[in-house]
């Protein structure tokens, strides 16, 4: 009886890899026996197609995400309340600055020591930094061809430790109607008051005058250096 896979040999399975139903191939018969059965390769399996990754993890950074956006929204809507809160201080410091502006106050006093702005009637001393000061009431002198000014005599005298410069032109007068002038060379030059210095102990005087346009004069006023210092006003 003969076998179906072969001469001489059990019911043996085909060899591994082979397909029994494949046509044999056409080889040359091994000597001395019957032509041999070839079997073809059976093509390995497709490989199973690449699981998809980072589905899950592209949820979790969307999620992350989503929390940081609202939490940066949350956070901006706060910023105001600190803000308000920092300009509450700002807005309390004028209380403080109450006590500079109280030291201010006593500044008036420094007229004792003749500074600042001061009043005195006419012929009256008054210091004014070491210099003592005073002018008479203006008069009106005319002089023929030349016209009208209102003069006043004053005289100043330096009881400070150094030198006081005087000038002519620390003079002003102003009239009843408000108009204020600086003080002009008088028709009378040997009676005008010069310009120079004193030293301490000495004494000046002289007359200032106003234009000739400047009529119904009633105040003098002395204003050395523009009345930085001092500003003193006879009346």
């Amino acid at each position: 009886m003969t076998t179906p896979y072969g001469p001489n040999s059990p019911q043996n399975p085909p060899p591994t890899g082979l397909d029994p139903l494949a046509s044999p191939s056409t080889g040359s018969p091994s000597s001395g026996g019957p032509p041999q059965q070839q079997w073809a390769a059976t093509p390995p399996p497709p490989p199973e197609p690449p699981k998809k990754k980072g589905g899950k993890l592209r949820w979790v950074v969307a999620v992350v995400g989503l929390l940081v956006l609202v939490g940066m929204i949350n956070g901006g809507k706060d910023e105001p309340a600190d803000t308000t809160a920092a300009a509450a201080p700002a807005a309390a410091a004028p209380a403080s600055a109450a006590p500079a502006q109280a030291e201010a106050v006593p500044a008036a006093e420094e007229n004792a020591d003749g500074y600042g702005k001061k009043t005195a009637s006419f012929g009256e001393e008054v210091n004014a930094g070491g210099m003592i000061v005073t002018a008479q009431a203006p008069k009106e002198l005319s002089q023929p061809y030349l016209g009208t000014q209102a003069c006043a005599t004053v005289t100043l005298r330096n009881e400070a430790d150094s030198q006081k410069s005087f000038s002519p032109f620390d003079w002003k007068f102003r009239t009843k109607d408000g108009v204020e002038v600086t003080a002009n060379i008088p028709f009378n030059a040997d009676k005008a008051l010069n310009t120079g210095q004193l030293t301490p102990g000495g004494k000046v005087s002289g007359q200032v005058c106003a234009d000739t346009q400047t009529t119904g004069v009633t105040t003098v006023v002395y204003n050395p250096g523009f009345g930085i210092m001092h500003e003193i006003t006879f009346q």
